[in-house]
């Protein structure tokens, strides 16, 4: 996986998925389903995200593939699925062998400072701005010297907008909370399990990853 494709994932993730100190873990996980829109460059993909009871399920469209590719994590158990519906085939990664694919944690954020203890510097509040119905506290950070924003919405406790220094952004759109169908955070029956064995890091998935 390139340095680029890592920090799309990373940035992705910001605040959405990573469990850090600085989430408020007396607040439930967010439970929704959106659209995802990534733009800027040649990340420009869409799909749909879904959260409850901690676990995510995105749903790619990968740009040139014409399918689309599906990713469920469950922190619970440590494990990532990456799923090929048109193999009917799953690949499954636990624990330190998924490298930047570990489970993330699906756990709310506190938009008043949504930087507090996650390594994180030169935090700064910018602004407040309605993004997508939603109002958003609207903060710029930086990370290994790159600048970057994120719209935090009040409400969901996390962000429904970010974009990344080299200008490629992140945004949910048509947002419908409340909690999803248990059937979509687990691999449907009948599938097999491809076998890890020669694949290397988790860039050996190529066109499974976004960004790549």
């Amino acid at each position: 996986m390139s340095k680029g494709s890592r920090w799309l994932w990373v940035f992705v993730c910001f605040g959405v998925l990573v469990g850090t100190d600085g989430y408020l873990r007396a607040q439930p996980p967010p439970q929704f389903k959106a659209d995802m829109q990534m733009s800027g460059g040649r990340n420009n993909m869409s799909g749909k995200i879904y959260l409850s009871s901690g676990k995510m399920r995105m749903e790619m469209a990968m740009p040139g593939q014409g399918r689309v590719q599906v990713m469920i994590a469950d922190p619970a158990k440590s494990v990532v699925y990456m799923i090929m519906a048109e193999e009917k085939m799953y690949l499954e990664m636990r624990g330190g062998a998924m490298g930047p694919l570990a489970p993330p944690k699906v756990e709310s954020m506190d938009p008043a400072n949504p930087c507090a203890n996650t390594g994180l510097t030169s935090c700064k509040k910018i602004g407040t701005e309605t993004v997508n119905g939603y109002e958003t506290e609207k903060w710029e950070f930086t990370q290994d010297g790159q600048k970057h924003t994120a719209w935090v919405s009040t409400k969901l406790r996390m962000p429904v907008k970010s974009v990344m220094a080299n200008g490629t952004a992140v945004e949910f759109r048509n947002i419908v909370e409340g909690a999803q169908p248990a059937n979509l955070f687990v691999v449907p029956d009948g599938y097999e399990k491809m076998d890890m064995g020669g694949m290397g890091d988790p860039g050996g998935l190529g066109g499974m990853m976004p960004g790549q």
